[in-house]
């Protein structure tokens, strides 16, 4: 049963955060795009919290709630991440990431490095799964989650369709996740549920994994075709002018470079230096999760960092 008071008062400090209360974004120590999710360069990285600043957790605490609502919050804190949902009275744009500071360059020998490539891979593919929720609730991804409904003919709740088409982008960018695993379990619950209600067991069951993947991957390709709507920075100039985008942009002749044994030289003959420059950080090394349980009504999460 929901704590009303709870839920009011959550509403009244996400308008009003109290003094003292630390709500400023997590600074990672590197970008946990290590996958080369299509879709990172929409997540808002400054959305990321970690679970002590989780509003409803510290709400609870300050009440001293010892009830079923405290005890929910710390059972949720052994997920991976989670978010709240579009009409809790909480920000739904921000999302709770555990072992954060575990996120480290992989560096050292060899079986240091991998060891700390899973540690880094399960946390960043932690972040891209939250942040994926939370644009499967923007009006451009939704039809992809009622599609998938579609397909089903209302079998599978859409909240439930939801987490397994993220889960499914998870093993899309790194087939080795363990989450394929939960995914088939899934496809084993949904047959037999299917011969309960008397499907013959001798029909070839249901192929729920493969819609799931179907789902991911419109997904990722919607996601690039929504980039591509976007005007470019040329274009963006151009409207700026009041030049029509279609027509080409003059492009001033490049200055030739005169040497300074010649007359009307440079201004000392000096060939500037090369510009810029970078600085290679290394390969890299890279769960998840929002499920449907606890208080759904509330949050979405799920997941374990072993």
């Amino acid at each position: 049963m929901a704590n009303t008071y709870l839920d009011k008062l959550g509403a009244q400090r996400e308008k009003y955060p109290p003094v003292g209360w630390d709500d400023s974004p997590y600074k990672l120590t590197f970008s946990p795009n290590i996958l080369n999710d299509p879709a990172f360069s929409e997540y808002n990285l400054s959305n990321i919290r970690t679970y002590d600043q989780d509003p409803r957790l510290r709400d609870a605490i300050t009440l001293g709630d010892r009830s079923a609502e405290l005890d929910t919050r710390w059972q949720q804190h052994g997920s991976a991440g989670y978010t709240y949902m579009p009409d809790s009275p909480y920000d739904p744009n921000k999302v709770y990431i555990a072992d954060l500071d575990k996120l480290k360059m992989a560096v050292g020998p060899g079986a240091e490095q991998t060891k700390q490539g899973n540690i880094n891979k399960e946390i960043a593919s932690t972040i891209a799964h939250e942040f994926r929720h939370n644009m499967f609730d923007k009006p451009e991804y939704k039809g992809i989650i009622e599609a998938a409904f579609n397909r089903f003919r209302g079998a599978i709740p859409e909240y439930r369709l939801e987490e397994m088409i993220t889960r499914a982008a998870d093993i899309e960018l790194d087939p080795e996740s363990w989450l394929g695993e939960t995914l088939d379990e899934y496809q084993d619950y949904y047959n037999q549920n299917l011969i309960r209600r008397g499907m013959p067991a001798h029909l070839t069951p249901r192929n729920t994994t493969k819609q799931f993947h179907q789902s991911a991957r419109e997904f990722f390709e919607k996601v690039r075709r929504e980039k591509l709507k976007r005007p470019t920075q040329t274009n963006i100039q151009k409207r700026a002018i009041g030049m029509p985008e279609h027509l080409t942009t003059y492009t001033p002749p490049k200055k030739r470079y005169v040497p300074p044994a010649r007359p009307h030289g440079n201004g000392g003959g000096r060939r500037p230096d090369k510009p810029g420059g970078f600085t290679d950080p290394g390969k890299g090394s890279y769960g998840p999760h929002k499920a449907d349980g606890g208080l759904i009504n509330f949050y979405r999460y799920g997941g374990f960092i072993g």
